[in-house]
């Protein structure tokens, strides 16, 4: 994500995602959020489709519907810590990752709503 900015600046055109994924993870999902990805949604939905509002004051939130994961797989026990959000459902790009606020531990039929997330940039620059 921050080449596509840094490209953006320097006149390069760039193609916003039609739609951003959130994906759960139980460490520190890494540069590409391959590490740590959530062993209870697999066979289930691993990502999930997000909608933000329009950006204010340097910073984006989520809008609508949260997006919420069910523990799908059987016999898991385990803490969620991380999130990654992409451009696509499956494969994609990483746009970035956070720690959640606090972890949270589920285990096979819990459902986990992510309620509150914001991307900021701040501080902005003086008009």
């Amino acid at each position: 994500m921050a080449n596509l900015w840094l490209n953006w600046v320097r006149g390069s055109s760039t193609t916003p995602p039609t739609t951003v994924y959130a994906q759960l993870h139980v460490g520190v999902p890494g540069a590409t959020a391959a590490s740590n990805l959530s062993a209870g949604t697999v066979g289930g939905t691993v990502r999930v489709a997000i909608t933000f509002a329009a950006a204010s004051g340097g910073s984006i939130s989520i809008t609508g519907t949260a997006p919420s994961w069910t523990c799908s797989a059987s016999a898991v026990s385990e803490t969620l810590s991380h999130v990654s959000f992409f451009d696509a459902s499956s494969g994609g790009n990483c746009l970035w990752t956070a720690a959640l606020n606090s972890t949270r531990t589920w285990s096979t039929g819990d459902t986990y709503t992510l309620s509150t997330d914001s991307l900021n940039l701040t501080p902005l620059a003086a008009n």
